[in-house]
């Protein structure tokens, strides 16, 4: 709906020694409103490790790091009705291989909202590519209904 210019920041971390893995991790997001626009971006990395002596069998073989990173932009063209929005990802499921883990996903869609936010259509359109390793033909257009109870 418009409105004056609004800012919010968030960070948060973990730890978790647990019995077959000891994992840790951290975020960081900003988010922004005015006039009509969004802005959304947010960071996130972990780590991950066998325990020494598990006791259970292993989740996973060897230390593992990942990070991600989403960005996204989008515009109320008629407030708390119609929004377009466009968002970014860039995603590496293992820092020390370079495989089909290793993504950018760029999307863009429509919305459409009923009755506040309580009921809303959207159709989204995509585009994933793999940086390393083989390409694949996965691009998809996504129609949704979304139910708020």
């Amino acid at each position: 709906e418009g409105g004056d210019f609004r800012l919010g920041f968030g960070a948060a971390g973990f730890y978790n020694a647990g019995s077959t893995t000891t994992t840790y991790g951290w975020e960081v997001d900003l988010h922004m409103k005015v006039a009509g626009f969004h802005l959304a971006a947010e960071y996130v990395q972990d780590h991950a490790a066998p325990a020494e002596d598990p006791t259970t069998p292993l989740t996973i073989p060897a230390e593992i790091g990942r990070s991600a990173m989403a960005a996204e932009l989008g515009y109320m063209i008629l407030p708390a009705q119609l929004g377009l929005a466009v968002r970014g990802e860039l995603i590496d499921d293992n820092d020390a291989d370079e495989t089909n883990g290793d993504v950018l996903v760029i999307a863009g869609g429509i919305q459409y909202y009923w009755h506040g936010s309580n009921l809303r259509t959207g159709l989204d359109f995509v585009h994933r590519e793999e940086l390393k390793g083989q390409a694949r033909d996965n691009d998809s257009l996504v129609l949704q209904l979304q139910l708020e109870l």
